[in-house]
């Protein structure tokens, strides 16, 4: 009994490139769409989020609703971005990206948190988490299509 998924011998021997063009554009494009779906779906929840936060905890909390906004983009971005991060992991074989990715990410929030912070309080700290989450996927996304257009 096999516990991983099981796989045809030659993407182990050559490499998962050895998949056609076209399905890797077919599998990049059902992934996006249902990342996409969950974003949406969860946007939409934003109206009744927030109009219920001072119903439940108060009117003294009432002010975090504009911070939970941001915060909750801020995770839809990088929910939208977990298909590019698995096909740079599974497709492409190339998890050595995101220690790159992390060191930016780190960088962005840090730097933009310490800077953010300072100037616009806790607003400034959802900012910073946003700005890390948007670099942690527009990286993914160019190098996946830097290396697509390579092999066509």
């Amino acid at each position: 009994m096999q516990n991983g998924p099981i796989l045809p011998e030659y993407t182990v021997r050559r490499g998962l490139f050895a998949f056609k063009q076209a399905s890797a554009i077919h599998l990049l494009t059902i992934n996006l769409g249902i990342s996409q779906l969950c974003t949406t779906k969860s946007a939409s929840l934003i109206t009744l989020i927030t109009s219920l936060i001072p119903v439940i905890f108060g009117q003294s909390y009432a002010a975090a609703g504009p911070i939970f906004i941001v915060l909750l983009f801020g995770q839809l971005v990088y929910l939208a971005s977990m298909p590019i991060h698995m096909s740079v992991f599974y497709y492409f074989s190339y998890p050595k990206l995101f220690f790159w990715v992390s060191l930016g990410h780190l960088t962005i929030t840090g730097a933009g948190g310490w800077v953010l912070i300072s100037q616009f309080g806790a607003m400034g700290a959802a900012f910073a988490v946003l700005l890390g989450s948007i670099f942690n996927l527009l990286v993914p996304v160019i190098w996946v299509l830097k290396k697509i257009k390579s092999r066509q």
